[in-house]
């Protein structure tokens, strides 16, 4: 999913749709995570972006209910 929502808003939005916030990272963190491994990165990341994992927070109900 791609969007122009902060980590905070779209964790906001997710919970509002029943999800919760697994993991949340800035690209600029994960820039920073893959330099120190890679060395420096041939190109410039921009630090309003981020990744997040969201999981359901309720179990699916039962089949048949």
């Amino acid at each position: 999913m791609v969007s122009d929502f902060s980590l905070a808003a779209m964790s906001a939005r997710m919970a509002g749709a029943g999800f919760d916030t697994v993991d949340g990272v800035t690209m600029m963190d994960l820039g920073e995570c893959y330099a120190r491994e890679l060395g420096p990165l041939p190109f410039g990341i921009p630090g309003m972006f981020g990744c997040g994992l969201f999981q359901w927070a309720e179990p699916p109900p039962e089949p048949g209910c």
